[in-house]
């Protein structure tokens, strides 16, 4: 009889009213228990952690080619000697089976280099066993519906048990089942691998025939092997229900596909860790309002670019030697979090470097940073926010307005609110500058915020180093072009001690001026030094991962020393800051933390690193900015952003260009004009998707890779 897990409690039903049952069993492996990987794999997850333990790498670091055994030639020494096992067994009477941690000692003996104490081995193999262990317990859930199908069993039998072939042992089998919830449905179990007879050979039913005590005719067992589960029962005399799921087919095979495609192609690598999340998800939404929210979706298409990035950290970090790592406020909460749950999940606490918030931000170090208040140092300012009044310059270098105002009217400032258009054609400016009693606040200013930025970053050890040349932290930050990071930098390097710095960050323009190698940057997702257009798409709506990176606090403004010596930073909100947290902002984010949640718990199963993730998920990303849908287009149309330096703005992403100028002069013209306004706004892409004008994504991105190609070597 072939059913499927969703008629299985009636067809149990069925069976024990057409003739008394007293005992039922069930299979474990994709009865029971549903498998996130193919057990293959966690084998290859296996023989990679034996490379790392054989070459004294931590876990999780990536694998170099160089000078280290290749994890596939373990594997194989692996398959052969679970072959070899498996025919002494045989030799001996018994079935073709071994057991899981003789295996493993022999295995690792066999692969270790010759003369290694046998204590080694011996820690080798255990760590290999629970690591194995680890990710089966990872690899497994409870399959829908199950739970109900063993309430039936139970009301319908005296007793229900199960029947694996597995090389795991029977406690191990116990564990998978009590972690999953079901061991309580369960009076009892056999293990192939207990008494060395397998239910292929038809054995190990003959054996709980008679350890049960109980006739073949009162047994039923249910599986979905058509050998072992059904025809190999059957001929015993017992009646069987054969399991066959369409939809659990399709998922297996769709996983078996992903994991051919990986080894093949490492595009697939992140498509297969992202199937191994999604598939069987435990907090992920599927059915309920959030599974169909705009909002939640977008968290969900975000973390894994997040959690590829915070891996990368990490990776690299060790990588590189870093004694600590700055989170930078505010979107470094996000992956500082993320970042301290991976470590615990990967078992690294004690060889990750320790990571700090650090509250800080362009407002709070600039004035900290600059050496000098006069046209040159405005450059740094300048460059990306032009057009300024006095004004806003004073405010962006946290310099007290009220003091300077009327050295301002004395240079001949009539409105400090005017904006200045070019720096060298305003003569006041260049008065105001020249002033004593200018420079003397800014002087005084500035060495008083950088006295307390630099007792600040004292109080979070950046200066508990050597001090040696090659004591080096790194700073985190979404991007884009590591403004903090510089400012950081220029304010804590006249301080003897201070360590040199790697930035890491999720996107990064670089500018040809950052030539300090004691002020490294590393972009992760795009970097525009590497010349990738493809990667860089990134950057045409860089404000998503901006917004969903962002902590719920308020942003610095500065810091100030509290009673007890330590020195702490000011914060300011925003009001549709606030807003925004409290709404579609709460919906997104509870998207990314349930996604988080759901890749940790596979975490052991991802056996690949941040780099062979990252094109899968660059591509879902470049999807999303390139080709939006149109309720992922609209639902941006309720978010907004506060830019608190340069310019004191609330920025909104609906259709901010003037169809005047578009439709004034030549008509030939017209497309050239549409075309160099809808560059002008932000995520020109969700406007085409919004306009409904067929194809017109399509067309925008045509004309703008033509664009592109004609820069590219």
């Amino acid at each position: 009889m072939k059913v499927s897990f969703q008629d299985l409690p009636a067809a149990i039903a069925n069976a024990a009213r057409r003739q008394p049952i007293s005992l039922i069993g069930f299979d474990v492996f994709d009865t029971l228990l549903r498998r996130r990987v193919e057990p293959e794999t966690v084998k290859d997850i296996v023989a990679r952690r034996l490379v790392r333990l054989l070459t004294d790498l931590p876990p999780h670091a990536p694998l170099r080619s160089w000078g280290m055994p290749d994890w596939r030639l373990l594997r194989e020494k692996r398959r052969l000697l679970e072959i070899e096992m498996g025919h002494t067994a045989e030799i001996r009477g018994q079935d073709h089976e071994f057991r899981l941690r003789e295996m493993m000692l022999e295995w690792v003996r066999r692969c270790a280099r010759p003369l290694v104490p046998q204590e080694i081995v011996q820690s080798f193999a255990d760590q290999l066993v629970e690591h194995e262990l680890r990710c089966e317990r990872a690899a497994t859930t409870p399959t829908p519906g199950i739970v109900h199908s063993l309430e039936t069993a139970r009301a319908a039998s005296k007793r229900v048990i199960f029947v694996s072939d597995s090389y795991l042992s029977i406690g191990d089998i116990r564990t998978l089942l009590g972690s999953s919830g079901l061991l309580d449905f369960l009076d009892g179990g056999y293990v192939s691998s207990e008494v060395m007879l397998t239910k292929r050979s038809g054995r190990l039913f003959e054996r709980v025939l008679v350890e049960e005590g109980v006739s073949p005719a009162s047994v039923l067992f249910i599986g979905d092997n058509a050998h072992s589960d059904v025809s190999s029962p059957a001929s015993r005399g017992i009646r069987t229900i054969h399991i066959a799921d369409k939809p659990e087919a399709a998922r297996r095979a769709r996983l078996q596909l992903l994991d051919s495609l990986s080894r093949q192609n490492t595009f697939w690598i992140g498509r297969h860790a992202r199937e191994v999340v999604e598939a069987l998800p435990t907090a992920l939404a599927r059915t309920d309002e959030d599974a169909q929210s705009p909002h939640y979706r977008l968290g969900e298409l975000l973390a894994p670019g997040f959690l590829a990035f915070t891996l990368h950290i990490l990776e690299k970090s060790q990588e590189l030697g870093l004694r600590r790592l700055y989170f930078l406020s505010r979107e470094g909460l996000t992956f500082l979090r993320m970042y301290r749950r991976i470590v615990r999940a990967l078992g690294v606490q004690h060889i990750a470097p320790q990571a700090e918030y650090a509250v800080v931000s362009r407002a709070s170090t600039f004035l900290a940073s600059s050496d000098s208040f006069d046209i040159p140092g405005l450059q740094r300012i300048w460059a990306q926010y032009h057009g300024q009044s006095l004004s806003r310059i004073i405010r962006n270098f946290n310099l007290p307005l009220e003091e300077l105002t009327p050295l301002a009217l004395a240079a001949g400032f009539d409105d400090l609110d005017r904006p200045i258009r070019n720096l060298d054609g305003e003569p006041a400016l260049t008065r105001f500058f020249a002033d004593p009693a200018v420079q003397g606040i800014f002087i005084r200013e500035r060495n008083q915020a950088r006295e307390l930025f630099t007792q600040y970053m004292r109080d979070r050890g950046w200066f508990d180093g050597d001090g040696s040349p090659s004591d080096t932290v790194g700073v985190i930050d979404i991007g884009w072009k590591g403004s903090i990071q510089n400012n950081m930098y220029r304010a804590l390097a006249h301080t003897p001690g201070s360590p040199a710095i790697v930035g890491f960050y999720f996107g990064l323009t670089h500018h040809h001026a950052d030539t300090d190698p004691r002020n490294a940057k590393i972009g992760f997702m795009a970097d525009t030094r590497s010349a990738d257009w493809v990667s860089e798409c990134i950057f045409k709506n860089g404000s998503v991962f901006e917004m969903f990176s962002t902590a719920m606090h308020g942003g610095a403004a500065g810091y100030t020393r509290a009673p007890n010596g330590m020195v702490k930073a000011t914060i300011r909100i925003d009001a549709s800051e606030q807003r925004n947290f409290t709404t579609h902002f709460a919906d997104v984010r509870r998207g990314i933390e349930d996604y988080t949640t759901d890749f940790l718990s596979v975490l052991p199963l991802i056996d690949c690193s941040s780099m062979e993730m990252r094109p899968d998920f660059l591509d879902t990303l470049r999807r999303y900015i390139l080709y939006p849908r149109r309720a992922e287009a609209k639902a941006f149309l309720e978010y907004t952003h506060v830019e608190n330096f340069g310019i004191f703005q609330v920025t909104n992403y609906r259709w901010n260009g003037s169809w005047r100028k578009i439709l004034k002069g030549n008509p030939r013209a017209l497309p050239h004009r549409l075309l160099h306004e809808l560059r002008h706004q932000i995520w020109p892409e969700a406007i085409c998707k919004r306009s409904r004008v067929p194809f017109a994504n399509l067309a925008y991105d045509l004309i703008d890779t033509r664009r592109a190609a004609k820069y590219v070597p």
